[in-house]
């Protein structure tokens, strides 16, 4: 009938009584000429259908909503198992980023690639307190022959560690780098072993005598090292553009001395160390930021450091929509949201005893092999998998959003969320392996001089990213053999023009090196092995002092040491014989 609307919830009775109190108030003459009470019944059995099948379907509706939510052990998330529907992809799942080298950086050498990470204000960092350290022990005795560094000296240095990690040196005897005839010629043609040991003993990175203070101030137990850790950390940020996806998990720098933040982490090869958290590049392997682990503070055990560490370390990368992978120990729903926040996505496994975990998805009996359960909670996606009879693979994810599960090449119906897990997981654990593969560390009582060796371990390794990246694509061992025969170089020139490279192992050894074009424009005249000065006590020196020393007073030829030869224009026999003489002349 016209001019009656039935609303939603108008019951038949009141739609029974207001029908027949209108049918009751018109006039009968007229129904009965034009048919229109006829009409009206008609009308009526068609709403009245109508209201039924609506209370119907609504009651059907709330029935199937129930019964797909799902609720977390928190009560604080509803989980939906009911897929949604996708109209259009988010651009979080369309974007795509290659890895590039930024406009900025200029690289046209090995050594320009790894200067990149280790940069002038790092080395002369390491200058100033690994002179000022040589001199406190020349001052005290312990390291007489010492003499300061310079930048050349030191990046050759860095250059024979380099080549120290390519032959795998560690747990060989130091000597044997410099033996004629078992040993490398790069370490002879550059610098003498008593001068490789002088540095490696000096060498340090930062003022002993404020470290204290500084570590009352602010409370950071890695102030030795903090500040050329620093300055490696900002290089790493803007040195290379990473690709898409980003991996964060922790990795060990190896040692097993005193340290009040050494760890112990089972599952690493090397067991004990001082734990990085690393972000890593899945796709080339690139690290792109690192932070040092310093135990617990002052205030007690850290709450969310999982969620903490992550958003440090991806900070940089906001609003660039790339994705970050993690582990158990650092996924969670509230770091899910926090990236979204960030235009960032995250993809990771989740611990069962996670309080965000509907119990419909643990581990279950019930449960078949190779089956998945999903669920959807806004963004984020929920999946469980069970790899094999009472087990359950729980991963989260804010990049899916379809409950899908690849037919072609999948004999054990893996959902797409565990196959990009799995593709994207290993970045840090796949730097941990290069890294050692080459490593430059030695046994050392130190851990600033442990955390440096790993650091001079991970600039090499970016170093050859960049290399391969921006120049050519090469076998990293090839690479770090021309990174420390680049290194190396400027010092041998600079060495061939002092006496010592008369001697005919070390004009052999440059030339074995390929740097014969250096002594043809030097012309150095060697000098024989049996024609060498030998070695005899210092003539003012107490005999007590049984220290032998090679310098010889020209007049005279008498033994004198490094200390009185530089404070004394000729030895005590000159004088005695020049007063002689003039006593004699008079």
């Amino acid at each position: 009938m016209e001019g009656v609307n039935f609303a939603r919830g108008y019951s038949v009775e009141q739609a029974m009584e207001d029908l027949f109190h209108s049918s009751s108030d018109s006039d009968g003459s007229d129904a009965d000429d034009d048919g229109t009470e006829t009409q009206i019944e008609e009308n009526d059995d068609i709403c009245l259908n109508e209201i039924e099948v609506e209370e119907n379907y609504t009651s059907d509706e709330e029935r199937e909503t129930q019964d797909t939510i799902i609720v977390s052990r928190s009560r604080n998330i509803d989980w939906s198992t009911k897929e949604p529907t996708v109209r259009r992809l988010p651009s979080r799942n369309i974007q795509r980023f290659v890895s590039s080298i930024p406009t900025t950086v200029v690289v046209n050498s090995a050594t320009d690639c790894f200067k990149q990470f280790f940069t002038d204000e790092m080395i002369d960092i390491i200058i100033r307190y690994t002179n000022q350290r040589g001199n406190e022990l020349k001052m005290s005795g312990k390291l007489l022959d010492w003499r300061n560094i310079d930048r050349r000296e030191l990046i050759s240095f860095l250059g024979l560690l380099i080549m120290y990690g390519v032959q795998k040196g560690r747990g060989k005897p130091i000597e044997e780098f410099w033996d004629c005839e078992y040993g490398i010629p790069l370490f002879r043609a550059t610098m003498s072993r008593v001068r490789f040991q002088a540095i490696l003993r000096s060498l340090r990175f930062d003022d002993c005598n404020t470290r204290l203070e500084r570590k009352e101030r602010t409370g950071n137990k890695a102030e030795p090292i903090q500040e050329l850790f620093d300055l490696f950390v900002v290089q790493c940020k803007t040195s290379f553009i990473p690709s898409s996806n980003i991996t964060v998990d922790e990795h060990l720098c190896v040692y097993r001395g005193r340290c009040s933040f050494k760890v112990y982490i089972p599952s690493k090869p090397g067991k004990y160390g001082i734990k990085i958290w690393c972000a890593v590049d899945c796709e080339n392997g690139y690290l792109v930021n690192l932070q040092i682990y310093t135990g617990k503070s002052c205030d007690g055990r850290e709450v969310n450091q999982g969620k903490r560490v992550v958003t440090d370390l991806v900070k940089h990368l906001a609003q660039s929509g790339r994705n970050i992978t993690t582990d158990n120990f650092f996924t969670s729903f509230d770091l899910g949201q926090e990236l979204l926040k960030m235009n960032l996505t995250l993809v990771g496994t989740l611990r069962s005893s996670r309080k965000e975990i509907p119990n419909e998805m643990l581990p279950s009996k019930t449960r078949e092999e190779n089956t998945t359960k999903f669920a959807c909670s806004g963004k984020t996606l929920l999946v469980s998998y069970v790899p094999k009879k009472n087990k359950a693979v729980i991963l989260l994810s804010t990049q899916h959003q379809l409950f899908s599960v690849p037919v072609e090449n999948n004999l054990k119906r893996k959902p797409e969320v565990v196959l990009f897990y799995n593709s994207t997981k290993s970045g840090v654990d796949t730097l941990d392996q290069v890294s050692r593969h080459y490593s430059v560390k030695k046994g050392t009582k130190r851990w600033p001089l442990a955390i440096f060796y790993d650091l001079v371990d991970l600039a090499a390794l970016n170093a050859y990213r960049l290399f391969c990246v921006g120049l050519e694509k090469t076998e990293r061992r090839l690479f770090l053999m021309k990174l420390a025969k680049e290194m190396a170089k400027p010092q041998v020139e600079h060495r061939v023009g002092l006496p010592q490279a008369r001697n005919t192992a070390i004009v052999s050894s440059i030339k074995m090196c390929g740097f014969g074009d250096i002594l043809e424009k030097k012309h150095p005249e060697p000098t024989p092995n049996n024609q060498m000065r030998k070695r005899g006590r210092c003539f003012i020196c107490p005999r007590s002092k049984d220290t032998k020393y090679s310098s010889i007073c020209k007049r005279c030829n008498i033994f004198v040491c490094k200390e009185h030869s530089e404070t004394l224009t000729t030895c005590k026999n000159c004088e005695d014989e020049s007063r002689i003489n003039s006593d004699g002349g008079d």
